[in-house]
């Protein structure tokens, strides 16, 4: 494995035309791109090349979740706020989604993964930095697959 390379445990939902049903898999990022790779032994292996990806977005499921829940000013003061159950929160893992747009041949697909992670956006430099494409942040989930 690359030295430079990240790797992370996802959720596999969508978008890769050899990978039929959701399954787990790893995700191995390095500058040549992202090796899909499912968790199953004996498994497949499918590479999306760097220079096929036109975009990457990556967004916070829990979002509205946190935010609906709460009023407005609690989430408003919510920065300002330190205690125990502040700091916890600070150290849970939430869900996110990770979308990779790119080409296969003459087609765009979507490919979609869920992870869980203490902070999505360590993940989103990460991919910035590896692949050299700047990397969409939704601050919550929308449904992506409505694009394009």
């Amino acid at each position: 494995m690359e030295r430079d390379a990240t790797t992370m445990e996802a959720d596999y939902l969508e978008g890769i035309a050899r990978l039929d049903d959701p399954t787990s898999v790893r995700l191995i990022i390095t500058r040549d791109g992202i090796e899909v790779v499912e968790m199953v032994p004996g498994s497949r292996s499918i590479k999306i090349p760097a220079g096929s990806i036109d975009e990457i977005s990556v967004a916070d499921l829990d979002f509205e979740q946190r935010n609906t829940n709460s009023r407005w000013w609690r989430s408003a003061l919510e920065p300002l706020r330190v205690s125990p159950a502040s700091s916890n929160r600070a150290n849970e893992e939430r869900n996110y989604m990770l979308e990779v747009r790119y080409r296969a041949g003459d087609e765009v697909r979507n490919a979609v993964f869920r992870y869980s992670h203490r902070d999505g956006r360590t993940i989103a430099l990460r991919l910035d930095q590896l692949l050299g494409k700047p990397v969409a942040n939704d601050k919550h989930a929308e449904d992506h697959r409505t694009r394009g």
